[in-house]
């Protein structure tokens, strides 16, 4: 399982998984990178069956919208089908794109 890394604001605690300039929610403009667990739920998901040649090699995959546990929502993408609020795991980072499994 691998750990999925936010940007946490050093004033409020909110955390983002762009990076930010200045916090939307206190206009503090310090912050700390921080790792997560990378576990979470899914919120809402697309199966792709037909891509752009950059990715055919990887049809059919799933892009989900992942609830993590730590209050973050990240995009990722999945090999298998998945439901709502299936329970997922971070398993890799590749070419900055987070890749999730049940």
């Amino acid at each position: 399982m691998s750990n999925v890394n936010v940007h946490e604001c050093a004033k409020c605690g909110k955390k983002f998984i762009q990076r930010k300039w200045v916090c939307p929610v206190c206009k503090h403009t310090e912050f700390h990178q921080k790792e997560i667990s990378g576990k979470g739920n899914v919120y809402s998901f697309t199966r792709i069956h037909i891509s752009s040649s950059e990715f055919s090699h990887l049809t059919p995959y799933t892009v989900a919208l992942i609830n993590l546990d730590d209050g973050v929502r990240v995009t990722a993408r999945l090999k298998e089908e998945v439901e709502i609020n299936d329970r997922v795991k971070c398993i890799s980072v590749e070419e900055n794109a987070y890749v999730f499994s049940k």
